[in-house]
């Protein structure tokens, strides 16, 4: 397992998100008080990536419309690490265990590589 040191941040805060590449995960709060992941995704960039999910001009309509309705109550949570063929590996791994609602596609990866979660 790849051991990762997860850290997060208010959508209102995304300037605490590095510039570097590795995981990120959004992550709503229900009405139980509780955080579901909706999004999870990798970049080479972080802050830039994260950023962008953020903006009116995001593409992913599901994930624009439950920013809109409920980013006051999201988290990002990230974890840098090398931009590598296994950091795709992590993120399939991560896919799989959240069945995030917002992503449309599995990520194109041959084999998920478990990590640590946030």
């Amino acid at each position: 397992m790849e051991y990762l040191q997860w850290y997060f941040t208010s959508s209102g805060a995304l300037y605490n998100v590095p510039e570097s590449s590795g995981l990120y995960v959004i992550a709503i709060m229900n009405a139980m008080g509780r955080y579901t992941v909706v999004y999870v995704g990798q970049a080479k960039c972080l802050r830039d990536r994260v950023a962008e999910h953020f903006c009116s001009s995001e593409q992913n309509c599901d994930l624009k419309s439950t920013i809109a309705r409920y980013g006051k109550m999201a988290r990002v949570y990230w974890a840098e690490a090398p931009y590598t063929r296994r950091l795709s590996g992590m993120e399939l791994f991560l896919f799989r265990r959240y069945q995030p609602v917002c992503n449309k596609i599995e990520p194109p990866a041959d084999v998920a590589i478990p990590c640590s979660l946030p």
